[in-house]
């Protein structure tokens, strides 16, 4: 196989994959084509085809005893970030259940201030890739109670600057839709289905 098309197969089975085959990824003794797969397994999440089976294996991930790196757990949170709408819902969710255990397994890490990932970072990192009023709504009722008394925070910052872009993607849809909407309504159908 090319070596780009490693991770679309293994993913397209892991999502058909039973939990003895996820132990064994998550435990390193699944055999795996090169190192990249080893060191970035965790991100094979986005596989899994339901919530607990994230759910299990990220806990595992964050836990006090995990193998993992904070440089593969930030890797697996920021591949649900860049992934669809379905994927984001998910690690926001999951970033807020389990805040205080991501915020402890973040500050347990003995790396430099500059390689540091921490909760704050994450939950910026998270604001960039909120992609709809739902997701917004979500994310501001978590930071609202812990910013509430402080305006200058940058959290503060970022909610508002967060608002006014989902109110523009939105205008823009609407103005979008508008233009596709009239323009689909003038194309005359004859009868039979086709286009005259």
């Amino acid at each position: 196989f090319p070596r780009n098309d490693f991770f679309w197969i293994y993913c397209i089975g892991l999502g058909e994959s039973n939990d003895t085959i996820w132990d064994m990824l998550m435990s390193s003794t699944l055999p795996l084509p090169d190192e990249s797969f080893t060191k970035y397994r965790l991100q094979l999440l986005k596989c899994a085809k339901t919530d607990e089976r994230r759910n299990k294996y990220f806990t595992l991930a964050i836990a006090n005893n995990s193998s993992f790196s904070h440089v593969q757990v930030n890797a697996a949170f920021s591949a649900f970030m860049s992934g669809k709408k379905k994927e984001v819902d998910y690690i926001l969710q999951y970033t807020i259940n389990n805040f205080n255990a991501i915020n402890d397994f973040f500050n347990a890490t003995k790396v430099s201030r500059y390689q540091q990932m921490n909760s704050e970072r994450l939950m910026n990192n998270l604001a960039l890739k909120i992609k709809s009023k739902d997701q917004y709504k979500i994310y501001k009722a978590f930071l609202d109670p812990i910013i509430k008394d402080s305006p200058d925070d940058l959290r503060h910052k970022t909610l508002q600057s967060i608002e006014r872009e989902i109110n523009n993607t939105a205008k823009l849809l609407e103005e979008f839709h508008a233009i596709f909407d009239s323009k689909i309504a003038a194309v005359n159908l004859i009868p039979n289905g086709h286009l005259k």
